[in-house]
């Protein structure tokens, strides 16, 4: 978002953006956490609002990283990060569909 020029200090001619690119810019992931809560002798009765309303928020981080993170991977020059699932694997040293990466990432 700091690459947008509507965070640029004053929007002057003077100012410039915050520079994206590999060598400007890196991206740490430090995690949200992931402990999906399964439960196997769930009933549909027990399925309620108050059972939503406690399970919602954890469910909405955990599609949010599994989203956010294979975007960074994809977007950036991905140098290390676990394996996100078997088909995409680490992402680490692959070209993806940009020319020039935006940033660096650590996932």
């Amino acid at each position: 978002m700091m690459t947008l020029d509507r965070y640029w200090k004053g929007k002057t001619a003077q100012v410039q953006p915050w520079p994206a690119g590999a060598d400007r810019m890196l991206l740490m992931s430090v995690g949200t956490g992931t402990a999906p809560g399964v439960s196997d002798d769930l009933d549909e009765n027990d399925m309620h609002l108050l059972f939503n309303a406690k399970n919602i928020p954890s469910q909405l981080m955990f599609l949010a990283l599994n989203e956010q993170d294979p975007l960074c991977r994809i977007l950036r020059e991905c140098v290390s990060g676990d394996p996100i699932y078997r088909e995409v694997d680490t992402l680490i040293g692959l070209r993806g569909p940009l020319t020039g990466k935006l940033f660096r990432y650590v996932g």
